[in-house]
């Protein structure tokens, strides 16, 4: 007769084999969380961050050209119902002439062509305004001298009160803003057939650059 509180061997073994089965299933939940939860990390950080983005990153522009980038899409990067549209805004410390020039030779060191379809852009800007193609991407690049003292567009004065003049930041009218809007050819309705566009319409030639022709 077995005594009281006595654990058999078969028990004892049985009680050492239930701890060693956790920790395989727990080990073995692990394997599998780290194998589903590492494509879903790689897939969502190339989701996050586009190409493009990363191309732009590497343009060779001067970081005074590149100051203060800020990114923002829209659509779908495999163009499934709607193509990605991709636009950065950033700053440069340097007036619009030598920015424009900056981007200029950047772009066409970084195999971009320039191109010159008929809305480029679809209204007259000031600054430099030009348009560019690179394998499936078009692009469009606007440089100007920033806005300065952020006045309200459309304020009605006060009645009887007299007008003062804007507060200007003296920093807010330095260096020049820079506008990159990039999209896919097959989603940019410019790449198909125009109608025929007064060329005073289309804007002007960007600071000390002759026009280049358009690719062949």
């Amino acid at each position: 007769m077995q005594r009281k509180g006595r654990v058999s061997p078969a028990q004892l073994k049985e009680q050492i084999r239930e701890p060693r089965n956790v920790r395989l299933g727990v080990l073995v939940l692990g394997i599998l969380l780290v194998l589903v939860a590492l494509p879903i990390y790689s897939w969502s950080k190339a989701e996050s961050r586009d190409p493009v983005f990363v191309s732009l990153d590497s343009l060779g522009v001067p970081d005074w050209a590149n100051t203060e980038p800020q990114d923002q899409t829209d659509g779908n990067r495999w163009c499934l119902e709607e193509c990605r549209f991709r636009e950065r805004t950033t700053h440069s410390s340097e007036p619009p002439e030598a920015t424009a020039k900056a981007y200029h030779d950047a772009l066409i060191a970084d195999g971009w062509q320039s191109w010159k379809p008929a809305k480029c852009p679809e209204t007259k800007v000031d600054g430099s305004y030009t348009c560019w193609t690179r394998d499936e991407l078009t692009m469009d690049l606007w440089v100007r001298a920033p806005a300065c003292g952020n006045v309200p567009i459309g304020v009605e004065p006060v009645p009887g009160a007299s007008a003062a003049p804007p507060t200007l930041d003296p920093e807010d009218c330095k260096g020049s803003d820079v506008s990159i809007k990039v999209r896919n050819a097959i989603a940019d309705e410019r790449t198909g057939p125009q109608p025929a566009t007064d060329p005073g319409e289309v804007g002007e030639t960007p600071y000390g650059l002759a026009p280049t022709a358009a690719p062949s």
